[in-house]
């Protein structure tokens, strides 16, 4: 598990975890500040170097989080998604629309590139839809700091091939891989990226 940053009380989390921690605290080595980029938005490492850092450790493949379909996708056609993370001036409102191939995405209206400036378009995303309680108090600009309840059940909408999905979410503990059904039998995703997108209820509108 790669990591860097975070508050006292998720950093502890993290290192009581089951997992294998190649995170800056740990593995500082493994990682480089680009120069040309200004700081915290700067740290990089690789995923070979990740892999040395863990040993024998990280040899251990994990389980398959997704169902991939050979046929055509259900649900119905959609453009896109919008979803409002939050208000106030810390809001990311997030915008995933069908560009023929992905859902390309933006963020603030801006569209979302990488380095090389190509456009973000996962074959797949997943918004699901997940209540947050607030398990802190306060960041470094005084907000409580809230926590996504992962383990439960809840409504999710899956975008794949140009179409929404309306399906149910469900993970019974921690240790469990997320599913996500429809009628109980399991959505099938394009083969590729899968995004999920872990939003309040109430925050996501179809297009």
């Amino acid at each position: 598990f790669a990591w860097s940053g975070a508050n006292a009380g998720v950093a502890g989390q993290v290192r009581a975890a089951d997992l294998v921690d190649v995170g800056y605290d740990a593995k500082s080595g493994i990682y480089r500040r680009e120069r040309s980029r200004p700081a915290p938005y700067n740290l990089f490492s690789s995923t070979p170097a990740m892999r040395e850092a863990a040993g024998d450790q990280g040899e251990r493949p994990p389980p398959q989080l997704f169902e991939y379909r050979a046929d055509e996708p259900g649900g119905r056609e959609a453009p896109g998604v919008h979803i409002n993370f939050g208000g106030g001036p810390g809001s990311a409102p997030v915008d995933f629309d069908w560009d023929g191939t992905g859902w390309a995405r933006s963020q603030r209206g801006d569209p979302h590139v990488d380095a090389a400036g190509q456009r973000l378009a996962p074959p797949n995303v997943i918004v699901q839809l997940t209540p947050y309680e607030e398990v802190q108090c306060c960041d470094a600009a005084g907000f409580p700091i809230v926590e996504a309840q992962l383990v439960g059940e809840g409504d999710a909408l899956v975008l794949t091939a140009g179409r929404v999905i309306e399906a149910r979410w469900s993970r019974p503990s921690l240790g469990d891989v997320t599913t996500y059904t429809v009628d109980g039998e399991p959505v099938g995703l394009t083969p590729g990226q899968t995004w999920v997108a872990i939003a309040p209820p109430g925050s996501t509108t179809v297009k």
